[in-house]
């Protein structure tokens, strides 16, 4: 377990004692921000209690929305990397899984109009290529197979919720007599199961039957009702280092902190760009915000296809910012090199800016940010309805401290 749970050698001593134990009939919650290894450190888990691969158990069930989109963009783009064939295949397995378990639940559409794809046949031709050993150079050869799995996997990425069906689906499951000597289910993003669904779902996750493990995958364990924290144990995920997100993916060309980082920086080029509005907006739209109407134009160009989602992106990157400017507020004052835990997109703030901050409002100013971000995140909030009053928020403090 320690040996695969890269970057996480507190987890995995955890799980590897709870596996000495043999402990039996609990819920587990793997907590930590995206990309850290949550999801994978549970099929570990499951494989190494069902002792084979858990997509090919019948002791095994899952779900997760995920951002299939950018995870299959990734792999097929970096399809000529042999390092990556291994988690190429194990990501597979798990789109696969997928698919399959969204046509039992009917959250697909048949086929997708316009298109010609047929779920149903594609899953099918998906595992037999898998199974056949035969799937990466079917990916390599044939383009229009690759096509077909990233328009599914963008068709996956449209579901945010997990849906109360999968709850009595999973009910059931463990109702029933394991084939081997446990039952296994793995959520991931807990967090966003409806309120129903998790209702649904407390006896279950109160006292699973003796035989039966849960494990919940959660980035905000504000989002879990308290009953079902209470009664389960819960296992603290840390930030991967640089160092760590290199070894998963045998390289790293940035600082990235997170696999889903990376990802996002090699299809999207996310840190370049939303680096370059965090810049933007301190340098153009703060200073003069009272005398334009730039602040709307600038939330409009946010919210672009062309890169999904950046509005979240670009107020983790407004923290950061922030965690930055903590770094030199405190170099300034105690009179020390931080340098080694400054990014250098941020080393050069304005003087002025670090002398007249002070830690109690950066902090505050950070719990702003994080409050909108879980309610775009999290509440379906529409952006351009938050994003004016922040950022206003912001741009007043600014020209406050640059005075």
């Amino acid at each position: 377990m320690q040996k695969r749970l890269i970057g996480q050698k507190h987890p995995a001593i955890l799980l590897q004692k709870l596996l000495k134990d043999d402990f039996q009939g609990r819920t587990l919650i793997f907590h930590g921000n995206p990309g850290c290894g949550k999801f994978s450190a549970g099929l570990f888990l499951s494989e190494e209690i069902l002792r084979k691969d858990p997509f090919l158990s019948p002791d095994f069930l899952f779900y997760r929305n995920d951002n299939f989109s950018l995870k299959t963009k990734y792999f097929i783009q970096n399809i000529a990397n042999e390092k990556l064939r291994e988690q190429l295949i194990r990501y597979l397995k798990y789109l696969l899984g997928r698919i399959s378990q969204s046509i039992f639940l009917g959250e697909l559409p048949d086929k997708i109009k316009d298109k010609k794809i047929e779920f149903s046949v594609l899953r099918e031709e998906l595992e037999f290529e898998i199974l056949n050993n035969s799937v990466y150079k079917r990916l390599t050869e044939d383009k229009e197979f690759a096509g077909k799995i990233e328009r599914a996997s963008d068709e996956l990425t449209k579901k945010q919720k997990i849906p109360i069906d999968f709850i009595r689906e999973t009910i059931d499951f463990h109702s029933q007599r394991a084939s081997g000597h446990r039952r296994i289910t793995l959520i991931g993003g807990f967090e966003n199961a409806t309120v129903q669904a998790q209702n649904s779902a407390l006896k279950l996750f109160e006292e699973p039957p003796s035989q039966s493990l849960i494990i919940l995958t959660v980035s905000e364990l504000s989002q879990i009702l308290p009953t079902i924290l209470s009664r389960s144990i819960v296992i603290k995920f840390d930030r991967l280092s640089p160092q760590s997100v290199k070894t998963i993916f045998g390289e790293n060309p940035g600082n990235h902190q997170s696999t889903i980082d990376l990802m996002n920086d090699v299809v999207y080029q996310y840190r370049a760009k939303r680096q370059s509005n965090v810049r933007e907006f301190f340098a153009k739209i703060a200073p003069h915000v009272q005398h334009s109407s730039e602040l709307f134009r600038f939330i409009d160009s946010l919210n672009s296809d062309a890169v999904p989602d950046m509005q979240v992106h670009f107020l983790y990157e407004l923290i950061n910012y922030f965690r930055n400017l903590q770094i030199l507020r405190q170099q300034f004052l105690r009179k020390t090199d931080l340098k080694q835990y400054l990014e250098q997109e941020f080393s050069d703030l304005p003087a002025l800016l670090i002398r007249n901050s002070n830690s109690a409002e950066i902090m505050e100013i950070c719990g702003e940010i994080e409050t909108v971000w879980k309610k775009i995140r999290y509440g379906n909030t529409n952006p351009q309805a938050v994003f004016p009053v922040l950022l206003l928020n912001i741009s007043r403090w600014y020209q406050k401290k640059m005075k």
